[in-house]
């Protein structure tokens, strides 16, 4: 089956060999929405309440930022 490009999120942990798909993201977002997209759902899962305070002020301050692999078009949050 064939249903076009697409931005997969897949979450993936360290002991697991296995990952769990997240969501799907229309083709036509940009890098850095998406990134901004995985970043906020790490802090909803993850995060301390003080963490997600800290965020919502200031997220380019976030320790956990989401790296995005030049040209392979990875992200890595966490």
């Amino acid at each position: 089956m064939n249903y076009g490009s697409g931005w997969v999120v897949i979450e993936g942990k360290y002991p697991r060999t296995s990952n769990a798909l997240v969501s799907i993201i229309a083709p036509r977002r940009s890098p850095q929405f998406v990134a901004q997209y995985i970043e906020q759902l790490y802090v909803d899962r993850y995060a301390s309440i003080r963490e997600r305070l800290n965020y919502k002020k200031s997220p380019t301050n976030f320790p956990y930022r989401t790296k995005i692999w030049l040209y392979s078009g990875v992200m890595h949050c966490g």
